[in-house]
């Protein structure tokens, strides 16, 4: 499951686009700048900016540059945690106008992934005998979904974060597979994790099978039965559920993937 897209501190928007901004103006069309008015100082810098003028494109290019190459190591970076299009090019966007800030924010995610236990005995659900599964052709899966539970649960794409039905769902009852409908996770183990999708502690017996990503970082969750993409597992981060109780590991789960039934 990608990371909820974030965007850095408010000052970074305004200290870093307003600094890019003067140095284009002083290397390119100084004129609108009011040395006039800053006296001595004023016109210090104007002499500055007329004998440094190449310097002064230099800096700003070789800025625009760097931030270039950031936006493409985010885009990399997305790539490798399975974010969706759209929050890609929000990244590439948002990286290439505030740069290293940015940037930081999806490094942080990448190395707490690789931080991330992948347990695979720690889940006793899945050593114990798996429900029949469910085979049908792509054709099949097509005019079963609706596009985006295909594109999600056989596709194996990410919906956007926060957008999800059931995100900040919280009735009695149980959750289950879209595609096929074999329960997969009870009410009671949902909680909030603020990261933008359905979040559980723990799944219901046999229903969710586990296998380490194509990355080789993280862990994979499917239904057993239909083998849909639900999301992935991330342990270690010191989440705690309603009760105030640190869970050890959370269920990150597509609102597209799942169905509800109340009062189960």
């Amino acid at each position: 499951m990608s990371k909820a897209f974030e965007s850095p501190k408010l000052i970074w928007w305004i200290i870093i686009p307003t600094c890019i901004v003067h140095l284009f103006l002083m290397a390119h069309w100084p004129y609108p700048i009011p040395f006039r008015y800053l006296g001595l100082f004023g016109d210090f810098c104007y002499y500055l900016i007329s004998n440094y003028r190449i310097l002064l494109c230099l800096i700003l290019w070789a800025t625009v540059i760097a931030h270039l190459f950031e936006a493409i190591a985010a885009r990399q970076i997305c790539s490798q945690l399975n974010i969706d299009q759209d929050s890609t090019y929000l990244w590439m966007i948002q990286t290439f106008i505030l740069g290293y800030p940015s940037l930081s924010i999806l490094q942080g995610y990448k190395r707490r992934g690789l931080c991330f236990t992948i347990n695979m005995s720690s889940s006793s659900n899945n050593q114990q005998a798996k429900p029949p599964a469910m085979n049908l052709s792509d054709a099949e899966w097509k005019k079963k979904l609706t596009n985006k539970q295909y594109r999600i649960l056989r596709q194996k794409d990410t919906e956007y974060p926060g957008t999800g039905e059931y995100d900040k769902h919280f009735e009695t009852g149980i959750y289950k597979c879209a595609g096929c409908g074999q329960e997969l996770y009870d009410s009671s183990s949902k909680f909030d994790s603020r990261c933008g999708w359905p979040a559980f502690s723990s799944s219901i017996d046999t229903a969710v099978r586990r296998h380490v990503d194509a990355d080789g970082y993280r862990e994979e969750i499917s239904c057993a039965t239909c083998n849909g993409h639900l999301g992935h597992v991330f342990a270690g981060e010191g989440l705690r559920d309603a009760n105030g109780k640190i869970v050890r590991e959370r269920h990150c789960v597509n609102s597209a993937s799942l169905q509800f039934q109340r009062g189960k």
